[in-house]
């Protein structure tokens, strides 16, 4: 049986994060990847893995 992750949000949360004050500063960290790095990927027109997209935007949190 898979269990839930206590820090991730999955689709069964409807994408709600569990820590107050979190999802504006994913959405900022998020837009301050796109508009300052080459840090794209595939779906975006990059290359770059997702990890190392994870990895970039965990940079910026």
């Amino acid at each position: 049986m898979a269990t839930r992750s206590r820090h991730f949000p999955t689709a069964g949360d409807g994408g709600r994060l569990r820590t107050p004050g979190s999802a504006p500063r994913a959405t900022s960290a998020l837009a301050s990847v796109l508009a300052t790095t080459d840090i794209r990927t595939p779906d975006l027109g990059g290359t770059a893995t997702t990890e190392q997209f994870t990895e970039t935007l965990l940079e910026l949190l």
